[in-house]
């Protein structure tokens, strides 16, 4: 779970730095029909919720929330789920690694970097990063493991 953890962390981290080194702030670069690299600074927290308030107010409320919710993720990691659980440990790990990756940004910028930016013609869907995918996906595959679980009992 720490090596998965680890790897997201260190995976986003590079991502972020070379879409920052890379990209142009706001240029769209097109890949396919459907998808562009997008350098976004994103105040905000998902889909760029909160960006308006005041910075002293955001930062404070960003920052303490994920905090917070990296606090949750140890303490389930600690006390909920079995080591032998290697589906739940390995999301956990997910979670756990996209957290770290975004606070670090959140704590040391005041924004995270954001550059994924999928579209169907004039519709965006807001840009993203490695850290909201993989904690997206451990948070699916928690779910979806409680619902077999739940579903197998009866």
């Amino acid at each position: 779970m720490l090596s998965v953890a680890l790897f997201i962390t260190t995976l986003d981290r590079v991502t972020k730095i070379l879409a920052d080194d890379k990209l142009i702030l706001n240029l769209p670069i097109p890949v396919c029909k459907f998808f562009n690299l997008t350098l976004i600074h994103n105040k905000g927290a998902a889909f760029g919720m909160f960006s308006g308030l005041p910075d002293d107010i955001r930062r404070f409320l960003l920052v303490g929330v994920s905090t917070v919710f990296l606090l949750l993720v140890i303490y389930f990691i600690l006390k909920e789920f079995s080591a032998h659980d290697k589906l739940a440990m390995t999301a956990l790990g997910m979670i756990l690694g996209g957290a770290v990756g975004n606070l670090y940004d959140r704590a040391k910028f005041d924004f995270v970097v954001d550059f994924l930016d999928f579209y169907v013609g004039r519709h965006h869907y807001p840009a993203f990063n490695i850290a909201d995918s993989t904690i997206c996906i451990g948070v699916f595959i928690l779910i979806s493991r409680s619902l077999i679980i739940q579903f197998s009992k009866k």
